[in-house]
């Protein structure tokens, strides 16, 4: 949905609903892996202990996730937060920022790669349709090392589906997920072989 100003309805997780400012002519997804991604991951403030108490919160906390798109930097990333944060600060409030130790650069495997190439080739031959290939954001920051360090890429693919709520509370996974999963796998590993020795 959306109305004369590009704002976008979405529903997500735990049927929150959530309003999205999108730029004009971009599609939410699209935005979501180019510019990357900032979530709240949790907010809290106020009595927290048992019962109740009528009193108003001298303090309120949230913790954030990054998902950063290609050349983005986390210490620089990071940066931009606290100065904007700072920028909006109300008059007579404090700011304590605690960034996380786990920072990782973004990932980004080339389109052409073999790799994708035959994981395309699998699908194809475990599902009888041509697969659609659309890039993604995801939290393996172990990748970007495998890259940096040793020059090899990391292919992801796996069979979990965008509705099984994978990280949500009421995660899921269908059976005969596993069983395509196992089929493809092993084609993955045939056509690697044909494509790397032929």
């Amino acid at each position: 949905m959306s109305d004369d100003q590009d704002t976008l309805l979405i529903s997500g997780h735990l049927n929150v609903v959530v309003l999205v400012k999108a730029r004009m002519g971009t599609v939410l997804q699209a935005s979501r892996i180019r510019i990357g991604e900032l979530e709240i991951n949790g907010m809290w403030g106020g009595y927290q202990g048992p019962g109740t108490k009528t009193v108003t919160p001298s303090e309120a906390h949230a913790k954030i996730t990054c998902r950063l798109a290609p050349n983005q930097d986390p210490a620089g990333i990071t940066a931009k937060i606290i100065r904007h944060l700072e920028a909006h600060l109300p008059p007579g409030v404090r700011l304590a920022v605690s960034p996380g130790a786990h920072a990782a650069q973004p990932y980004r495997i080339a389109p052409n790669h073999i790799g994708l190439r035959v994981a395309e080739a699998a699908l194809a031959e475990t599902f009888g349709v041509q697969p659609l290939t659309v890039r993604m954001g995801g939290a393996v920051p172990v990748c970007e090392v495998f890259k940096r360090v040793m020059g090899v890429d990391t292919v992801f693919f796996s069979f979990s589906t965008a509705d099984e709520d994978f990280h949500a509370p009421n995660e899921f996974f269908r059976i005969h997920r596993l069983h395509e999963g196992l089929e493809a796998w092993a084609r993955y590993w045939e056509l690697l072989g044909e494509r790397v020795t032929g």
